[in-house]
């Protein structure tokens, strides 16, 4: 089961989808098709660059720093709203937690935006 949840980020006020084997995602110019894209490339491509760090016995700390720089090349800060966000991606029983603002959740899964 794969799910993405978006909440605040870019635009989206919230956005909750179950990903499948195939997803259409229909909208009007500029409601978020394409960050949904990017968002699902990214959480999905994050795994397997976390893979490769620990091969190359990356330390903890520059696998989060790569992390973060990635998803800033992807989303620029100047792309998000003033308000907190948060993006959740889970996979079977694995989460990934993206989120900004005063109630960071801390996890080990979390990337911390600052």
């Amino acid at each position: 089961m794969e799910k993405l949840i978006i909440r605040n980020f870019a635009g989206i006020d919230k956005l909750e989808i179950d990903i499948n084997s195939i997803n259409v995602i229909v909208g009007p110019q500029a409601s978020g098709k394409s960050i949904t894209a990017k968002l699902l490339f990214y959480c999905k491509s994050f795994f397997a660059h976390l893979r490769q760090g620990i091969a190359d016995n990356k330390s903890k700390a520059d696998i989060d720093k790569a992390h973060l720089n990635k998803f800033i090349e992807y989303f620029p800060k100047h792309t998000w709203t003033d308000k907190e966000f948060s993006i959740k991606y889970r996979i079977n029983d694995t989460e990934l937690i993206i989120s900004s603002g005063k109630n960071k959740k801390k996890s080990n899964s979390a990337i911390p935006i600052i």
